[in-house]
């Protein structure tokens, strides 16, 4: 699995969030067949290749960087498209680069956990019908990587990489109150157990609605 540890810092030049090209995606494609989420049904099947496990992040929108229209199919290629050719045996994007123009703003880090000097984040793509409607940190907060925005739910796609679904609570004064519903972190799609940032089931680890995405069992 791919996270990224987040450093405070700016991003580097010419890519979204200064993601390399091929490390969008939230699975290491060279380790596909040792991520399973502890569940014999865990996972997408695909007409376009092997099966993708199906994972939620829960946590909250920390940097976003739109992404220019013009710049897009280039982006999508060095991005989207490297990843999905990384993969070990051949596969088709079940996102097309038409698809990928038409319905992607940009891109966000979802914060799981945080310290003063280090981060667990993880990119998504943020659709265009959502963009509008997420409260990002502002302009100084990007910058230094201080300050958090709204609490939102991403899933992978058949391709393994995240996209923004839903805010679950928006940043405010009803912040706190509407939190205690959910937990961030990282869960199976299929069962919504939690799982470790290594894809593991974790032992008497939450469990959350995969459609709703709120705590349905806390751990014992």
């Amino acid at each position: 699995m791919m996270a990224s540890f987040a450093l405070h810092g700016c991003s580097s030049v010419g890519e979204p969030l200064g993601l390399k090209p091929g490390t969008l995606g939230m699975f290491d494609p060279t380790r596909a067949e040792e991520i399973s989420n502890g569940s014999p049904d865990a996972g997408i099947e695909s007409h376009v290749g092997q099966a993708v496990p199906a994972e939620i992040v829960i946590g909250r929108v920390r940097m976003f960087e739109a992404m220019p229209k013009e710049e897009s199919e280039s982006v999508y290629k060095r991005q989207y498209l490297t990843f999905v050719q990384t993969w070990q045996n051949p596969r088709e994007p079940t996102l097309s680069m038409d698809e990928f123009v038409s319905t992607i703003s940009g891109f966000c880090y979802v914060s799981l956990w945080s310290t003063p000097v280090i981060e667990i984040s993880m990119a998504a793509l943020v659709p265009a019908d959502i963009v509008d409607r997420i409260q990002y940190p502002g302009i100084l907060d990007m910058l230094f990587w201080t300050g958090v925005g709204d609490l939102v739910a991403a899933r992978t796609n058949d391709d393994g990489v995240l996209i923004v679904q839903r805010i679950l609570c928006s940043e405010g004064p009803g912040y706190r109150e509407c939190s205690r519903s959910y937990a961030k972190g990282l869960f199976d799609a299929t069962t919504g157990r939690e799982l470790s940032y290594r894809g593991k089931v974790k032992k008497d680890g939450l469990i959350v609605d995969t459609t709703h995405y709120k705590v349905v069992k806390r751990g014992e």
